[in-house]
């Protein structure tokens, strides 16, 4: 595949505490070059309560996935946790516009061969 059709997504998904690691393993085989990082909400309980949110401490995991899989992963996501519904975080994605070496781009998309 000709690198330049490959349209590159970074995945950031903020969960509840100790979501990280489960969801992260489950989109290991389409999400690449994962980190989890540990964060604290700063929203008020009343925002908090407003948003179905009960504790402010979570996990964000950043990664890169190929646009063809975004919705795949979130129906993943949505059905292993009942994400949505739980009320257990937020997932969305951005466009990678570029990426400079072709090093660093086989990277991001898992093709370190």
């Amino acid at each position: 595949m000709d690198p330049r059709s490959i349209k590159l997504r970074c995945l950031i998904i903020i969960a509840n505490r100790g979501l990280g690691d489960p969801i992260s393993n489950l989109v290991k085989d389409y999400a690449h070059f994962q980190s989890i990082i540990l964060g604290r909400g700063t929203a008020s309980s009343e925002i908090l309560s407003a948003l179905g949110v009960s504790e402010p401490e979570k996990d964000i995991i950043y990664c890169f996935i190929e646009q063809h899989n975004v919705k795949y992963v979130f129906k993943l996501i949505e059905e292993e946790f009942d994400f949505t519904r739980k009320h257990l975080g937020i997932a969305m994605t951005i466009p990678v516009t570029a990426v400079d070496g072709i090093t660093s781009f086989k990277i991001l998309t898992g093709n370190t061969k």
